[in-house]
Order: C-alpha cells, then sequence, then structure tokens
C-alpha cells in the first residue's frame, strides 16, 4: 500500500498550542519551502481562534523532511454508520474491529480503557495506546503519553478533491479531513491492524475505526455530548516489532496521494 519515492523537499509544518500545562489544539502540515509561511500563519490563527481558552504557549516548529524516507500511500475509502446511541455505537465499533482478526477480548479492553480514562488515574491520553491484536496487551513504552501518530499530510494536488469527496460523503468538517489522513497514514503502517478512536472533544461525539480492509468508517454517537473521555488504540499484529511500528507512526513521513476508490 506504500510507496518509497523521490520527491523535492518537504518541511514538516507541527503545531502544539495549550495552557496551564494542558493541550489545547494541534496541526499538522507537510509542505513545501513556498508555503511554509501561509502554513504557520494558518496555524498560529488557528491557536489564537481556539474558542473559550486562554492561549498560555504556542509552539511551532519547522524541519526538513528526508526526500529517502518519504512514503507514499492511498486515501481509505469513507463510510458512515449510524448509531442510536452510545452503547449501539460501542457495540458496532467492536463488532467492525474484531471482525478483522483482533480479539474481541483485546477490543473490548481497548473500549474499557477509552471509556474510562487510558491514562494513568483515568486521565486521557494524549497519545495512542498500542495494542496486541491477540492478547490485548498494552505494548506502548509510555502509558501517560501513549504513542502520536504524527508526520502526514495530503499531497496538495488532491486536496480540493478530496474536499468534495467529503462533501459527497456527507462529512466536510475539517475535523474528518484531518482525521482521515492520520488514519489512512496508520493503515498503511506494516504490522498495523486497526484502529479505534474517539475524540476527547467535549462537543464531537463521532467516532471511527479504520484499516486496510474496513477503510474509514464513522460512527455516529459513539459517545454523549459533553463527555470529555476520548482516545485512540492501534491495534499490532506481533509480526512486526512493537518498536518498528512505533517508531513508523511517530517518525516516518507519509503523504497521501491517491483516491484509489473514487
Amino acid at each position: 500500500m506504500e510507496d518509497r519515492v523521490d520527491t523535492p523537499v518537504l518541511y514538516s509544518v507541527r503545531m502544539h498550542a495549550s495552557t496551564g500545562g494542558r493541550h489545547l489544539c494541534g496541526a499538522e502540515r507537510l509542505v513545501g519551502a513556498e508555503r511554509l509561511a501561509a502554513v504557520a500563519s494558518a496555524m498560529l490563527g488557528r491557536a489564537i481562534d481556539r474558542g473559550g481558552h486562554r492561549l498560555e504557549d504556542l509552539r511551532i516548529h519547522v524541519a526538513a523532511i528526508d526526500p529517502a524516507r518519504l512514503r507514499r500511500t492511498g486515501l481509505l475509502p469513507v463510510r458512515t454508520v449510524p448509531a442510536e446511541n452510545p452503547p449501539a455505537a460501542w457495540q458496532e465499533a467492536i463488532r467492525l474491529v474484531a471482525g478483522i482478526g483482533v480479539a474481541e477480548a483485546a477490543v473490548r479492553g481497548a473500549v474499557e480503557a477509552i471509556r474510562g480514562g487510558a491514562g494513568p488515574n483515568g486521565a486521557n491520553m494524549r497519545g495512542a495506546m498500542i495494542i496486541d491484536a491477540v492478547t490485548g496487551a498494552r505494548l506502548e513504552p509510555d502509558p501517560n503519553r501513549g504513542v502520536r501518530v504524527t508526520q502526514m499530510d495530503l499531497e496538495e494536488g488532491i486536496r480540493a478533491a478530496v474536499q468534495e469527496y467529503l462533501v459527497q460523503c456527507s462529512a466536510p468538517h475539517p475535523r474528518v479531513m484531518e482525521a482521515l489522513i492520520l488514519a489512512s497514514k496508520a493503515a498503511a503502517v506494516e504490522g498495523v491492524v486497526a484502529e479505534l478512536c474517539v475524540s476527547d472533544d467535549r462537543d464531537y461525539t463521532t467516532g471511527y475505526v479504520g484499516s486496510r480492509d474496513l477503510g474509514y468508517v464513522r460512527i455516529l454517537n459513539l459517545k454523549a455530548p459533553g463527555d470529555p473521555r476520548g482516545g485512540r488504540a492501534i491495534f499490532v499484529n506481533g509480526i512486526v516489532s512493537p518498536a518498528t511500528v512505533i517508531e513508523a507512526l511517530e517518525e516516518t513521513p507519509y503523504l497521501v496521494c491517491r483516491m484509489d476508490h473514487v
């Protein structure tokens, strides 16, 4: 699902905003030098406009990408599954993930962790849990931090087409675009079987399951409005070492450059 390619130098641009040590928002792009100023400015505006929160710390980091390390992959197809309430939505999520080779006990353990707070003392984790798809064991080195899926973006030439595709899928929210890019990278990493995610945003109640086999499946009403709990679980097959999977998720740059299903 991925290819090595030679490409002009791109830059990783990452933004992180916080207050009182608490994460407010973040963003990430892979862009050419000619777009650095515009992208960094847009990230600054996003952090400043974060409604209802006083910004205390903002960091924008720019680093050149080694072209030899860049991978390209395709966009996952999108579909939406309705659910009347969170219990029904979680049952659908468990059914989907267990149906592609993850042990049901492993899925249920991940769901319990997300719903109760996957970090120590029941706090939300900033990153993802890495979970053995057979045993359900958690494999991330730091349960406070988790694993951050970073270094990914859409190739600029297909951005407008992806935006139109999401409109056709009745999912035009920018949050969907960002999550779809992340899910497309995660699904392309060797050793990853599936991903399960629900946002910690109190006002965003749609979660998703992502995999090569399923695509990007949005699940409505995965939590109740006002619920601050959320998290991400990435299930791995044990064939590739956890360290290798984590390195790829955190450090290997991926560009989503194809829409094979459209």
